[in-house]
């Protein structure tokens, strides 16, 4: 689908540029039908009704067999029509310039109906809904509907394009720290010494009990931390290790973890934002068995009977980092 998406958007760019070339030598407008006309749009429109169909609709198993959609959880097609979305203003906004009335109030509903979309979603991600201004998702949607709905208009899309490239740019900022090219790699101690006492082992996962400072320096050292962000924890393993707190689950946020005292399970509570403390036992049994942490790092030391503490500890920016093996004893 990626590579099909990308293949369409260059042969619409080069279409585009090529009429303008021959637009400047004329001195004309190029007719809209010399890239193909509405087809694109309505096969790509085609291609968005069946992915959200297959997405929210109990159609009949012999269909998913038919397309191999069978094959893809509906929970993975928002992806396809992402891209798939893109590639329809991309080839609406390269065929023609002057639109009937119509599609502006069709436009104008799909911006409004990107809002609904905004809260939907967001009412579906695990996480306190209490904390999410739901009038402030719609509008966040609303307002993105809208910015590319302007993009199809000559006089708009300049504004537009801007405007989406500083809302992209500000958000992946808020996200992604910024870095100081590979000085984590070559310099952080934790990294380094990471690096040389599990270069042996096949088990990469390490669970961090400190700030989100550590849990970089874990993965700078090309290992997986357990801690700071969790995308992928599905419902059936968050359940495992937390049930009961689905109301505070957060699959879009950090978790901050914290030592527990030995033979707790683990716990789930409010800190800041998006942010949870989590509290748990590195021993736990169900940590052990879903997840298998080989390491443990904390800025704590952490007395478990799992845990074979490695020598000598860290200092790292004047504060005590104590580096543990996951040890299973009969």
């Amino acid at each position: 689908m990626t590579a099909l998406v990308m293949a369409g958007t260059v042969v619409i760019v080069a279409k585009a540029l090529r009429r303008r070339r021959l637009a400047r030598t004329l001195d004309s407008v190029p007719p809209a039908e010399d890239h193909g006309g509405i087809w694109l749009p309505l096969a790509v429109s085609a291609a968005i009704a069946f992915l959200t169909a297959w997405s929210f609709l109990p159609l009949p198993d012999w269909l998913g067999a038919v397309t191999v959609m069978d094959r893809v959880q509906p929970t993975r097609t928002p992806l396809a029509l992402g891209f798939a979305c893109v590639l329809l203003f991309g080839a609406l906004a390269s065929s023609r310039r002057v639109y009937p009335a119509w599609i502006w109030a069709l436009l104008i509903g799909a911006a409004v109906d990107a809002g609904f979309i905004a809260v939907l979603a967001a009412d579906r991600i695990p996480w306190d809904h209490s904390q999410v201004n739901a009038a402030l998702v719609f509008a966040c949607g609303l307002g993105l509907g809208a910015l590319f709905a302007a993009l199809l208009h000559r006089r708009t899309a300049g504004p537009a394009s801007v405007t989406l490239a500083l809302v992209t740019t500000v958000s992946w900022g808020l996200v992604n720290p910024l870095m100081q090219g590979t000085a984590p790699l070559t310099n952080d101690p934790l990294s380094k010494r990471l690096g040389e006492v599990t270069a042996g082992s096949s088990n990469p996962r390490v669970v961090a009990f400190g700030d989100f400072d550590m849990t970089a320096k874990v993965r700078a050292a090309g290992l997986q931390s357990i801690s700071g962000v969790t995308l992928y924890p599905d419902r059936e393993v968050l359940s495992a290790l937390m049930p009961g707190q689905e109301n505070i689950w957060n699959n879009y946020g950090q978790y901050l973890w914290r030592p527990a005292g030995a033979g707790e399970g683990m716990k789930l509570e409010p800190y800041r934002g998006t942010v949870r403390l989590l509290h748990a036992d590195p021993c736990y049994a169900e940590l052990l068995s879903v997840v298998d942490p080989g390491w443990v790092v904390s800025d704590e030391q952490l007395d478990r009977e799992c845990l074979e503490e490695l020598t000598p500890t860290l200092s790292v920016d004047g504060q005590d980092v104590h580096m543990y093996k996951v040890v299973r004893r009969s």
